[in-house]
C-alpha cells in the first residue's frame, strides 16, 4: 500500500515576501518543537541559520526534504564552511527578476540575500562558536538523515501542505 505524506518544505512559498517567514517558522518548530520560545541569543542565531539553509534547500537543493536540509549540516565542520561559501555563491534567482541587492555594496545580486547574510556572519566568528551552533541543528535533524528509517511519515514524501489545504490529489 503507498500512502502519500507531507513533504513540510514545500510549504515554503518560495519567490514570494512570504518565504522568509515561512522558512524562520519551520526552523523555529523543528528547533523547539514544544514551542517554548528561543530561551537565548544561541537558539535564536540556531534558528536563522536552520531557515536560511531550508531555504537555499528549497531554492537549488537538490533533495528539496528535510533530509537534504539535515544533509547540508552533515558535513565536517572543516567543510560546512566550504558548504557555507557555496551557497553564498548559488543562483537563487538566475534571471535577476527579484532585483536583490547586497547588504555591502547594494550592487545587485543573485544569490538570497538572506543567505548572503548567514554566510556573511558565519564567517566571522571563530569555528568553537559554529561548532556549538551546528550541533545544536544537527541533532534536532537526526531523525532526517537516517536512510534506513523508511517510515517516517514526515520525511520526504510528495504530499505538500498546499495539497492538504486545497484538496487536490498528490502530485
Amino acid at each position: 500500500m503507498m500512502t502519500s505524506v507531507p513533504n513540510v518544505l514545500g510549504s515554503v512559498r518560495v519567490r514570494t515576501k512570504h518565504e522568509v517567514a515561512d522558512c524562520q517558522n519551520l526552523a523555529a518548530a523543528l528547533l523547539d518543537p514544544d514551542g517554548s520560545g528561543p530561551l537565548d541569543n544561541w537558539s535564536r542565531i540556531q534558528t536563522h541559520i536552520l531557515a536560511a539553509v531550508i531555504l537555499h534547500v528549497c531554492y537549488v537543493g537538490h533533495d528539496k526534504t528535510l533530509r537534504g536540509v539535515s544533509e547540508f549540516f552533515q558535513a565536517s565542520d572543516e567543510s560546512i564552511g566550504e558548504r557555507m561559501l557555496l551557497a553564498a555563491r548559488a543562483k537563487h534567482d538566475p534571471d535577476g527578476r527579484a532585483g536583490w541587492l547586497t547588504a555591502i555594496n547594494g550592487s545587485p545580486t543573485l544569490t538570497h540575500p538572506m543567505i548572503e547574510d548567514l554566510v556573511a556572519w558565519f564567517s566571522t566568528h571563530s569555528p568553537a562558536e559554529q561548532g556549538g551552533l551546528l550541533s545544536g541543528i544537527r541533532a534536532r535533524l537526526a531523525p532526517y538523515v537516517d536512510r534506513q528509517v523508511e517510515f517516517l511519515p514526515w520525511a520526504d514524501g510528495p504530499l505538500t501542505i498546499v495539497d492538504l489545504l486545497d484538496g487536490g490529489t498528490p502530485s
